[in-house]
């Protein structure tokens, strides 16, 4: 049963090599967002050329849980501790527990903690964690690791941010992206159960990517799905929808409520977690 309360990564790669995939994907997840360059791939003879380009691998999201219930359909009552149990964080890495909203066995939408990240449940050993974090709506209900998933445990991931990196001559600067009038509002998710030999099962889950829009276009040609809340019920309420109905929702955000403007540098260190990171910077 999933408990609410449970307590930058690459989605591109392209190495000059196929061998040793499991490992470059490795390598490329402790590099961090945006990085690239000849890498020596532990068990490769040869350093490796690897381009990663981390979409959505960083996001905020204070807003408190009472708020979130109510932007998201979810019964307060069946919340423990709601008013104080969800503290939020304003920089929230890859393989941390994310709040989520999904549709349990009863047809009822609740809140759950799940590793971000997903772990595809016939995975052996669960070395998918490493590379999950997002999906591409283009392919999301043809790859293996998330054709299950979209077709039956959707979910939506709130926000109140997310964070992007731009190259700018020799540094990468940060943007963050939020609404104009700073309300939050969900990623389109998708969520596994994956069971070890020995221990508890863990929940995990993936944001769904797409084409960025005309806001996000100068700092990265992709952007997470933001769905409207009137589509909030037909991304996770129906148990068998039509397959074009779901993919139809994956489209890009429209830009006109959105902005994005450069932060600090600060938000580049997971452990930093206060609002410097989606502060916009004095001279921009």
């Amino acid at each position: 049963m999933l408990d609410w309360r449970l307590d930058s990564a690459p989605s591109v790669l392209e190495p000059t090599s196929k061998v040793y995939a499991k490992s470059i994907v490795q390598l490329a997840f402790r590099l961090g967002p945006s990085r690239a360059g000849q890498r020596h791939v532990p068990g490769h003879p040869h350093r490796i050329a690897v381009r990663i380009e981390a979409m959505c691998g960083r996001y905020a999201l204070k807003t408190s849980t009472p708020n979130l219930a109510a932007m998201l359909g979810v019964d307060i009552d069946s919340i423990p501790d709601a008013g104080s149990a969800y503290e939020g964080s304003c920089n929230i890495p890859p393989s941390h527990p994310v709040l989520t909203c999904y549709n349990d066995k009863n047809g009822e939408r609740r809140l759950a903690r799940m590793r971000w990240g997903l772990i595809p449940g016939w995975s052996k050993d669960g070395a998918a964690k490493f590379a999950m974090i997002n999906a591409r709506a283009e392919t999301i209900d043809e790859k293996p690791a998330y054709r299950t998933a979209f077709r039956r445990r959707r979910c939506l991931i709130p926000a109140d941010a997310f964070y992007e990196w731009r190259k700018r001559d020799n540094h990468k600067q940060p943007y963050c992206i939020r609404m104009r009038d700073e309300s939050p509002f969900a990623f389109a998710g998708v969520w596994e159960r994956w069971k070890p030999e020995d221990g508890e099962p863990v929940y995990s889950c993936s944001i769904i990517t797409t084409l960025a829009n005309d806001t996000l276009t100068p700092i990265h040609p992709r952007m997470p799905v933001i769905l409207s809340p009137k589509d909030y019920g037909s991304w996770v309420d129906q148990p068998s929808p039509e397959r074009d109905s779901l993919l139809a929702l994956l489209k890009p955000h429209a830009p006109e409520p959105m902005v994005a403007f450069p932060v600090s540098t600060f938000v580049n260190k997971p452990e930093n977690d206060d609002e410097r990171c989606w502060q916009a910077l004095a001279n921009e």
